[in-house]
């Protein structure tokens, strides 16, 4: 392969590298910690100080597990399995089987959820129920490391299942480790390591991350006491709200041909699209999805003297939306004249003809307005608006100023 072969190849690669999307999110910690009837779900930033947290009251969260960059909560209150989201705190019930008493850890296998209460409960990721198995441990976490379940049971001890012929859980031989502490709670296998949290009253604990055999890799103070269940996931920043519309909010005599546009960016800098929503009700409709830039043209000339409703929802490349208020303008109102009503007599027929063309040849009184006489809507008015005037009078030819025929005026 020659020189110049090799630098082509490798120009073409550093092309693929430059245009290949930047996806920018940051790793936070997510942790459950619960007080009477009290919980908080914490988001932590890597060095563990608090980034931001929700506060619920009758609720009990304890497992965590990341599905497709999404929290699922386990709850002890009621047996659900809830997801949450990590921008506004709302809850989303995925599992809810008030067959049962209580869940307290989680894990998902690509395929199911896996449910502790007595016995082991398996679920789809839609939530409905696929099976039980028998199974004589009480669980406080569970995870799924790839290929099998490891369970922290209530003496301590973690251990790991081959559930490939469920119902039946078989334990793995010289699997067995204790974890960093005897108060730790919930487990997450995060692709390398484990991560669990101390439950102690009264008393902050740590958020430990560890090993197959119990060494701790790294650990955090927790920002409250009796914590539970730990993950992490890449937080991503929702795109700042569509601004700075033109036309203005509330605009008047906006032409019939106006190109909507708008400000938006994204805090970490990716690419957004757009979805616009515009139409005449006060909740318009989508008038296109995935739009690549800020500025949108509406399919058809716009009504006149017509309000107009439109607002836009911003969607960055992890999928996450943000929308902008309704806007609303109004269009120009319709001319003050009938187009072809040469004379303002308020009546189009033969004598604006001779109106135009004594305007034309003799010096005679200009059409009123003069806007009135431009009839095939060329900006002037000449001999060929009188014609156009005795074409629509006598052999039934379209309106004046109607020059595509399609009953609308055209200026």
């Amino acid at each position: 392969m020659n020189n110049f072969i090799k630098i082509i190849i490798l120009f073409s690669i550093s092309i693929i590298i430059l245009f290949v999307p930047i996806l920018s999110a940051e790793e936070l910690i997510v942790y459950t910690a619960n007080q009477g009837f009290f919980s908080r779900i914490y988001f932590l930033n890597m060095d563990g100080s608090v980034h931001h947290y929700f506060e619920y009251e009758n609720y009990h969260f304890c497992g965590l597990e990341v599905v497709n960059n999404q929290i699922y909560a386990a709850e002890a209150f009621a047996p659900r399995v809830l997801k949450v989201d990590p921008h506004t705190g709302d809850l989303d019930v995925i599992v809810d089987d008030w067959s049962l008493y209580y869940f307290y850890g989680i894990a998902f296998d690509g395929t199911y959820f896996y449910l502790d209460e007595w016995d082991m409960n398996r679920y789809f990721l839609n939530g409905d129920k696929d099976g039980v198995a028998s199974f004589d441990e009480d669980v406080f976490g569970l995870a799924w490391d790839g290929a099998n379940l490891w369970m922290q049971n209530n003496a301590n001890i973690i251990k790991c299942y081959d559930v490939s012929t469920w119902p039946t859980l078989t334990e793995l031989p010289d699997s067995a480790f204790t974890p960093p502490s005897p108060n730790c709670r919930g487990l997450w296998y995060d692709g390398t390591y484990f991560w669990t949290a101390e439950s102690t009253d009264g008393v902050l604990g740590r958020i430990y991350k560890f090993d197959k055999e119990g060494n701790v890799i790294d650990q955090w103070m927790e920002p409250a006491y009796s914590g539970w269940g730990v993950c992490v996931f890449n937080f991503n920043e929702l795109p700042d709200p569509p601004s700075n519309p033109y036309p203005e909010h509330g605009a008047l005599d906006v032409d019939r041909d106006v190109i909507l546009s708008w400000d938006c960016s994204d805090p970490e800098g990716q690419d957004l699209t757009y979805d616009i929503h515009f139409g005449t009700d006060m909740i318009p409709p989508l008038a296109a999805a995935d739009h690549p830039d800020t500025t949108f043209d509406p399919p058809d000339e716009l009504d006149l003297e017509t309000k107009y409703y439109w607002h836009i929802t911003a969607r960055d490349v992890y999928g996450d939306t943000t929308s902008g208020p309704v806007w609303n303008f109004t269009t120009v109102s319709g001319p003050s004249y009938i187009c072809g009503d040469a004379n303002n007599d308020a009546n189009v027929n033969v004598s604006d003809a001779v109106h135009i063309i004594g305007y034309v040849f003799v010096g005679g009184m200009s059409p009123i307005p003069y806007e009135s006489g431009d009839c095939n809507c060329d900006g002037t008015c000449n001999i060929s608006d009188a014609v156009w005037i005795i074409n629509y009078v006598f052999v039934g030819g379209d309106d004046p100023c109607d020059i595509n025929g399609d009953g609308d005026p055209d200026c």
